[in-house]
């Protein structure tokens, strides 16, 4: 899937793009922006337009499986779609955050005190479904 990360005002994310285990792309910006939103997504390719439109609806018909970091007015936002059903949760600043399947490596590195970009590098490290280029972007 890949690994978007966040703490202290960055979110950084990679640039691998996997089909099971076959890495289709080293370099696709998973960094979106529509409609004054900034989506960082993960899961379902080439449905970023749909991402959008199902954060903001809580509905969606054409996305299975997806979560990302959506950046709403400056808020934090986490959106998640299992199985066809949104779910979004806002959450604190202050709290380091991670979504894709390279979530768990990131948080732990960032428990230990790495920056949201040494997160996702450490992730690349374990999870074969990240990797490649670590972009970030800066809340602002």
């Amino acid at each position: 899937m890949t690994c978007i990360a966040y703490k202290d005002g960055v979110i950084a994310y990679d640039c691998r793009i996997t089909e099971g285990d076959v890495i289709v792309s080293d370099n696709y910006n998973k960094k979106h922006e529509t409609g004054g939103l900034v989506i960082f997504s993960a899961g379902d390719l080439g449905l970023d337009e749909d991402f959008a439109t199902a954060y903001i609806t809580k509905e969606t018909d054409t996305i299975q499986n997806a979560q990302g970091i959506v950046v709403d007015n400056g808020e934090l936002f986490i959106c998640i779609i299992v199985s066809g059903e949104v779910q979004v949760y806002q959450w604190d600043k202050a709290e380091a955050r991670a979504v894709g399947s390279g979530e768990p490596y990131a948080i732990a590195a960032m428990d230990t005190g790495a920056t949201a970009k040494e997160a996702v590098q450490y992730a690349h490290k374990r999870d074969v479904n990240t990797g490649a280029k670590v972009r970030t972007w800066t809340v602002n």
